[in-house]
């Protein structure tokens, strides 16, 4: 199984790395490049507002 909002996938690799969180990725500003609001804006939390456009890859 792939994962859920609930319990997110990871891989084998990154089983002893703590998840840090689930949220809701918002209003799609891109569809194809994958940009969403919530996306944007937690990056631009966790980059110190250095970068604000976040791209979500499938």
């Amino acid at each position: 199984m792939y994962g859920s909002s609930a319990v997110p996938y990871q891989r084998n690799s990154e089983t002893d790395l703590p998840i840090r969180f689930v949220y809701k990725k918002g209003k799609v500003f891109d569809a194809e490049k994958g940009e969403y609001e919530s996306s944007n804006q937690i990056y631009s939390e966790f980059t110190c507002g250095k970068s604000s456009n976040a791209f979500l890859a499938s």
